[in-house]
């Protein structure tokens, strides 16, 4: 195997500073599914921990084509994601998370039940892309390989009944806070962007720039995951999973607060935005084991 893809200098500060990533795999079904997790930059591999059986390291061995997006804490318009292929490694992995819990904590990670098993997730860099450039992957978004998503949408398919937002996280959607949205590539990837997020009382609304909308391929009945961490207390997020639809239609009377968080001075003009609603299908809260 080749060396793995290089993390720019510019950026490699917000893979080994301690700040909570989101970690998108892939769902049976397509969907993405976006959960919080530590990590850290480890001889040019992007490392992550959790437990044998937890969904997402069902998800990762089962199809190992993962996202992480980092954003910056104190400039959320400064963000890194790394897309790549993850192995599952077993060997050295109590030491791994002892080393992620004092980096994060600096102490010694939370007792967990004797049943649950660490394991390594070591992610093999292919695409990275911050807030100004995109490199490594020729053309991974329009591949002529790339086939149509799994989990889209097609007119014979069943459609999900709406659920609703619990009140409790509701704070989450009306603060003006970065949150990520992950959706899947043509050529099966997940991808993963930081985005500005409300709500309609019934859907997920985001005020997309054209080129987001383009890129993110969020055709109507798309799959996409919306992950918001309360900067407050990180323990404390809401994953959102749903049907996207994107439209020309609206966007003008969408909120600048809703503009995307990485376009200049964090403003997206009305003559380049794209009103993308998510229609909720499942929400998760604050999960640890998961």
């Amino acid at each position: 195997m080749s060396q793995p893809l290089s993390i720019p200098d510019s950026h490699r500060d917000l893979l080994e500073r301690p700040i909570d990533v989101a970690l998108v795999t892939l769902m049976p079904s397509g969907q993405p599914q976006a959960t919080v997790v530590w990590c850290a930059l480890e001889a040019g591999f992007l490392t992550i921990n959790t437990m044998k059986g937890y969904r997402k390291e069902r998800n990762m061995r089962a199809r190992p084509r993962v996202a992480v997006l980092a954003v910056d804490p104190d400039d959320p318009l400064r963000w890194i994601e790394v897309e790549g292929t993850v192995g599952l490694v077993d060997d050295g992995a109590e030491a791994h998370l002892r080393r992620l819990a004092y980096l994060y904590t600096g102490a010694e990670p939370e007792e967990y039940p004797e049943s649950e098993v660490p394991v390594i997730g070591r992610i093999y860099p292919t695409r990275v892309r911050n807030e100004n450039s995109t490199w490594g992957r020729a053309n991974a978004a329009n591949s002529s390989t790339a086939s149509t998503p799994p989990g889209h949408r097609s007119a014979a398919s069943t459609i999900k009944p709406t659920v609703a937002v619990p009140e409790s996280h509701l704070d989450l959607l009306a603060r003006p806070l970065t949150a990520g949205l992950a959706t899947i590539l043509p050529n099966g990837f997940p991808q993963a962007e930081p985005v500005r997020a409300g709500f309609d009382g019934t859907n997920i609304v985001l005020r997309l720039t054209n080129a987001q909308a383009e890129t993110s391929h969020l055709a109507t009945g798309s799959p996409a995951t919306l992950l918001i961490i309360d900067p407050d207390d990180t323990t404390r997020w809401m994953e959102i999973r749903g049907e996207a639809e994107t439209t020309q239609n609206g966007a003008r009377q969408l909120p600048d607060r809703l503009a995307p968080s990485h376009a200049g001075d964090g403003r997206c003009p009305s003559e380049d935005a794209a009103l993308c609603r998510i229609r909720p299908t499942r929400v998760h809260l604050d999960a640890i084991r998961r």
